[in-house]
């Protein structure tokens, strides 16, 4: 007998990289390894490197993953340029950023509102590998908070052994002077990516309108 209950099982919309023989992750933007613990579940094998600069976040990443041995965190920031800059951390720690919140973020989300600058070590991804054996397949992610373009522009030897890149891109500005989905989508497609589709995450709590979604990008065996 029917009785006209439905059962909707959500599956985790990164399965697929499960079946890519992903051997290295990079998680740019780590915070307290929201992501590294996700991508441990569905490829248990891959060494995880997870870059946070801000030292309490990255206590917690560091205690998060203390029994992995797979697993490195690195007290970095990344971008296009080394050396020390400041930053500016959020009360809310994931929405801390380079770059100043704007009002169209503080109206989204008011805890997020209140910030105080520190200076953070930064350095760029390319300089950084260049100590590391990196084994392919590579996947790198980036949550920088508007910061996205910056850490590509730092990472074009990396991204050329890259097979995937998934990145936070934003549809509407919510930091000052970040670049939207359209900037990324050209830096990514200009270094060999295609556009592998997009998860939702946040839209506008008034009018409905998409502001972030965690893109994906993946090689292009063509190249064009």
């Amino acid at each position: 007998m029917r009785l006209g209950l439905e059962i909707h099982v959500r599956k985790d919309p990164l399965r697929f990289l499960a079946r890519m023989n992903i051997r290295t992750v990079i998680d740019v933007g780590a915070n307290e390894g929201q992501f590294a613990r996700n991508i441990r579940d569905l490829l248990p094998h891959a060494k995880i490197y997870s870059f946070e600069p801000l030292p309490v976040p990255f206590s917690k990443l560091e205690n998060a993953f203390s029994t992995d041995l797979n697993f490195e965190a690195v007290p970095l920031a990344l971008g296009s340029i080394p050396g020390d800059a400041e930053f500016e951390s959020n009360a809310f720690s994931p929405s801390s950023s380079f770059l100043p919140v704007n009002d169209k973020h503080r109206k989204n989300y008011p805890h997020a509102a209140q910030t105080s600058r520190t200076k953070v070590p930064v350095s760029t991804l390319d300089l950084w590998a260049r100590d590391h054996i990196l084994e392919p397949n590579l996947l790198i992610k980036m949550d920088v908070q508007g910061y996205e373009d910056q850490v590509i522009l730092g990472a074009s030897e990396t991204l050329s052994k890259a097979a995937v890149v998934i990145a936070e891109t934003s549809f509407a500005p919510l930091y000052q002077g970040q670049p939207l989905y359209d900037d990324i989508y050209r830096l990514l497609r200009n270094r060999g990516f295609r556009s592998g589709g997009m998860i939702v995450n946040a839209t506008d709590r008034e009018t409905g309108e998409m502001l972030q979604a965690d893109s994906v990008f993946i090689r292009d065996p063509i190249g064009r």
